[in-house]
């Protein structure tokens, strides 16, 4: 048995330098050869390489370079992945500015975060629609209020409207849409 393994790794040397060129094809596959991951991807594809040259069985009827590509391939994936995972997730606390005092993060907006200025105009807007709901006469304010859920419940369909205000479900979209033609203007 060791009589092999130092058989197979005196064989190795030079059955790895003679398909470096696969490697090569292989990073190529992967972006610029003259980029600065192509080193790492190269070295990773060499590692995929020695490997393939390791588990290689020859009795399965298949060639070197078809079986040693397949585990490159896999070497430089699992590189290229990593290098993605790290290069799209900087490090938030990094200093910037000429002082230092300021991170990275700090300079970065929330694009899920709300505008302070649409958060107020939305506000004013709720409160002005909340005022001229309490001017409908009676019977529509009780209809938009309970189709909008405007008293902190859940909006109603016109059936459900109606129902609760014991009209018809027509009765309750009428009584909603005059209500909202009076308040459209004003808004």
């Amino acid at each position: 048995m060791h009589k092999m393994e130092s058989a197979s790794s005196h064989v190795s040397k030079p059955v790895l330098s003679d398909h470096l060129g696969l490697v090569r094809m292989v990073v190529r596959q992967y972006g610029d050869p003259s980029s600065p991951e192509a080193e790492d991807y190269f070295q990773e594809g060499v590692l995929g390489l020695s490997h393939a040259l390791r588990k290689f069985d020859a009795s399965r009827g298949l060639q070197f370079s078809t079986y040693a590509v397949w585990w490159i391939r896999k070497y430089v994936g699992k590189a290229a992945s990593k290098q993605l995972k790290y290069s799209s997730s900087p490090s938030l606390q990094d200093p910037v500015g000429e002082d230092g005092e300021s991170q990275r993060g700090d300079l970065l907006s929330d694009p899920l975060a709300e505008d302070p200025s649409e958060q107020t105009d939305r506000r004013l807007l709720a409160e002005r629609i909340r005022e001229l709901v309490r001017r409908l006469p009676e019977r529509q304010r009780r209809a938009v209020e309970l189709r909008f859920g405007l008293r902190g419940g859940t909006p109603l369909t016109y059936q459900e409207t109606g129902a609760a205000m014991g009209v018809s479900c027509e009765r309750a979209r009428v009584l909603c849409a005059r209500a909202l033609a009076s308040i459209r203007p004003a808004v």
